[in-house]
C-alpha cells in the first residue's frame, strides 16, 4: 500500500491525514469527487465535498446492481 485515500464523513476530521500517514509511511488524504473527475463549474463546490465521493463512485460504476 503506497496510499490510503479517505471518503465520506469521516475523511473531514481534521488534519487526520497528515496525524496517520507519517505512521503507516504512506501517503494519506482526504478525497472529494472533485480529485477523482472533472466537474463542471457550477458543481465545483459541492464537488469538493468527501462525504460524496462514495456516492458519485456508486453512481460512476453502477453499484446499485
Amino acid at each position: 500500500v503506497q496510499r490510503l485515500l479517505f471518503i465520506g464523513g469521516g475523511a473531514g476530521v481534521n488534519e487526520f491525514g497528515s496525524y496517520l500517514g507519517p505512521r503507516l509511511g504512506v501517503e494519506a488524504r482526504a478525497t472529494a469527487p472533485s480529485d477523482l473527475m472533472e466537474s463542471p463549474a457550477e458543481l465545483l463546490g459541492k464537488a469538493g465535498n468527501p462525504a460524496l465521493t462514495m456516492a458519485v463512485g456508486l453512481a460512476q460504476f453502477g453499484g446499485g446492481r
